[in-house]
């Protein structure tokens, strides 16, 4: 008799599952970043803690370089090449090989995410050991847009993104932003910062990409902004982990004098993207944090002249559009309650005692938008109301959409609001059908769920073999997938409540089961 054990963990933060299928099950439960500087507010998206002995192909793709890449030849390098015999998965580490194939040729290790999952906005974190400089090598650390080649003289459809390259021997590395392709019209956006012990050992380096700007960490601490329009991308971009020949060293000791084969390599102790968990700060009480201003005369205050109690956001400018912005991720398929309270006038006075109309500029709006990752708009609300007014409405979130923006904006005139909110308030058809599907189907090889309260633990054991298993909560919301053959780390649930257990068996045979932790 063959039995599979498996444990399950669910952290509760609300909104909080995206894309399941990309989260490595053996990445701990609850892991935030490794960045005391960005808060706790994040839903994880994508991991992968590379545990296994072979790379995850749904999740990348191994680099097979056709033709050499760039030469440098003040390393006495002719050709260099991405091969896959240089990519290994070992010892809890993706290892990335460099090899002196001749006295001319390199061979270096690559994988990339294209197609497979790329995301757009976030924080983005790898812990790595980068590969010895000395030896003719640099590691990298990147994203890149399908579209980064058309030439508009900006990044907005898609740029590199070189959160790293370790091309220098010195205690420092070097940030790029590269757009408009790599021709003639090509531009770049280099940023020099330090990284104190850069050479030694493992050091992890993040990334918060926003609609508005890009900050890159190194061990937590923030070294490089990017916030001009044209440096930032506002599309979906994939990963990348390589190492390749230096163009940062120059001199026959880095290559032409090492003895053929391995030279060094790499080491990637997993790498990781959350997304913004939910919207933050909707009632302005920390004065704006985490919203995006259009403007830089956008206030944060007790204002008495509204009837809008506590913090206001008060957008100036009697002819002037003002707007704020938050980026946030969501769940394909949810449906989301979005609302504000708000009102618009010609200038400051109590609420309602100014009309919203003007001789030369007509009727004010307030508009609070959803936005999509291209602008596509999915919910508007609006109101000309020169006294308070409460609005809501819901959106369902289209099939591929994960992250959407909240902007709020008037088009001239004053404008105050307050408590914006987006909740989701319905999860997809696809996990919300198992609340009605019968819980308790008795299956003769599947023996009951054994639930331990004391130490929140959800256990199942099988006489057959178990192909797949899903943890729902009590709306029906996908919690954890997990698929037999890997490696289950054993974590506690930190949270009672129902919650529903899928499990399918080789033979096709689905059995469910409700359960409910104390």
């Amino acid at each position: 008799m063959k039995t599979n054990i498996f444990f399950f963990c669910y952290l509760l933060i609300a909104m909080s599952v995206r894309a399941q299928n990309f989260i490595d099950p053996e990445t701990p439960s609850g892991t935030m970043p490794a960045n005391d500087n960005i808060g706790s507010n994040w839903a994880l998206n994508f991991s992968d803690e590379f545990n296994g002995s072979e790379l995850d192909l749904d999740k990348w793709t191994i680099d097979n370089s056709t033709s050499t890449r760039t030469p440098r030849p003040d390393i006495g390098v002719d050709k260099w090449f991405w091969k896959p015999a240089n990519v290994v998965v070992s010892n809890g580490n993706l290892v990335l090989k460099v090899k002196k194939e001749n006295d001319s040729t390199m061979h270096c290790g690559s994988i990339r995410s294209l197609d497979k999952y790329m995301p757009q906005y976030g924080y983005f974190e790898a812990r790595i050991q980068i590969a010895n400089v000395n030896k003719g090598t640099h590691t990298a650390f990147w994203l890149q847009g399908p579209n980064m080649g058309n030439v508009n003289g900006n990044g907005n459809d898609g740029a590199e993104i070189d959160i790293f390259e370790s091309a220098w021997t010195g205690d420092y590395t070097k940030s790029v932003i590269h757009i408009d392709g790599y021709g003639q019209d090509t531009q770049a956006n280099t940023k020099q910062y330090t990284t104190d012990g850069i050479h030694t050992g493992f050091h992890t380096w993040g990334m918060r990409w926003t609609h508005d700007y890009i900050k890159i960490y190194y061990d937590g601490v923030l070294k490089v902004t990017y916030n001009t329009d044209m440096w930032i991308p506002r599309c979906p971009e994939y990963l990348w982990l390589s190492d390749g020949a230096s163009f940062g060293v120059q001199g026959d000791s880095f290559f032409v004098n090492r003895p053929i084969g391995w030279l060094t390599e790499a080491y990637v102790d997993y790498m990781r993207v959350w997304f913004i968990n939910s919207l933050l700060n909707g009632t302005f009480a920390d004065n704006g944090d985490n919203w995006t201003l259009s403007n830089g005369d956008i206030a944060f205050q007790d204002n008495a002249e509204t009837n809008i109690t506590g913090k206001t956001c008060r957008m100036p400018g009697a002819a002037a559009g003002r707007n704020i912005r938050q980026t946030i991720g969501v769940t394909p398929g949810s449906t989301y309650q979005f609302g504000f309270k708000g009102r618009i006038q010609n200038a400051i006075g109590a609420s309602g005692s100014q009309v919203n109309n003007h001789s030369t500029y007509g009727v004010a709006t307030l508009k609070g938008e959803i936005l999509d990752a291209n602008n596509n708009v999915l919910l508007t609300i609006s109101t000309q109301s020169a006294t308070d007014q409460t609005l809501s409405d819901t959106f369902t979130v289209p099939a591929g959409v994960t992250t959407v923006t909240v902007k709020l904006s008037k088009d001239w005139n004053i404008a105050y609001l307050d408590d914006v909110e987006l909740l989701e308030t319905t999860p997809p058809q696809s996990a919300r059908k198992h609340e009605d599907e019968t819980l308790s189907t008795a299956n003769p090889n599947l023996k009951d769920l054994i639930v331990s309260t004391e130490n929140n633990k959800i256990k199942i054991e099988a006489t057959s073999q178990i192909s797949s298993l899903v943890l729902f909560d009590a709306s029906g919301r996908i919690i954890r997938k997990l698929t037999p053959g890997q490696s289950i780390a054993t974590v506690d649930l930190v949270s009672s409540g129902i919650y529903i257990i899928e499990a399918k068996l080789t033979g096709g045979e689905i059995f469910r089961k409700k359960i409910a932790m104390r």
